[in-house]
């Protein structure tokens, strides 16, 4: 056992008990169970999250959206650059027309309040073919599918890896 004391806040007592390492704090004659397993944890996924999105990188494989459609496995595994016009479908669905033919679907935008910007001006698939909706992305290619259309034709669908692209606005 061991006593913390700190006169701003409050006595914290810690009790470890067994091999698993459990831990049970007392604050304010409150006990909380897992409190410094939960903090640990909390700080372990901020830093896996920061650490996984990725920064623009000017080495990327830069690909037309019409190159995209033609449902090759060339890219796979490779980061790519494209240009495109998305619009937000849904919470966690960012989707993203490429050229004529292909579409990317995104759950998670990076990039500089991208998100935001979104939700903000690109909520509604009326402004999809406008320039507030273009963008610049960059993602790792994991492969493509074929989508029917009602219109009997068929549409490849992009599969980034994650679900996650770096966007950045699209400057003529």
């Amino acid at each position: 056992m061991s006593v913390v004391q700190n006169s701003d806040c409050a006595t914290l007592t810690m009790h470890f008990r067994g091999a698993r390492g459990e831990c049970v704090g007392v604050t304010n004659g409150q006990v909380r169970k897992g409190y410094l397993v939960r903090f640990f944890l909390t700080c372990v996924a901020v830093i896996l999250s920061a650490s996984t999105a990725f920064a623009w990188d000017n080495s990327a494989k830069k690909v037309k959206g019409n190159d995209l459609g033609v449902q090759s496995h060339k890219y796979d595994g490779h980061l790519i650059q494209t240009t495109v016009n998305c619009f937000l479908a849904d919470k966690e669905d960012i989707r993203c027309l490429a050229g004529f033919g292909a579409r990317i679907d995104f759950s998670t935008v990076t990039g500089d309040g991208m998100s935001g910007y979104l939700f903000d001006k690109c909520d509604s698939i009326d402004n999809l073919p406008k320039n507030i909706c273009k963008f610049e992305i960059q993602f790792t290619y994991s492969g493509f599918s074929s989508q029917d259309m009602s219109n009997g034709a068929s549409i490849t669908v992009i599969e980034p890896t994650g679900g996650t692209a770096e966007f950045r606005r699209y400057k003529k």
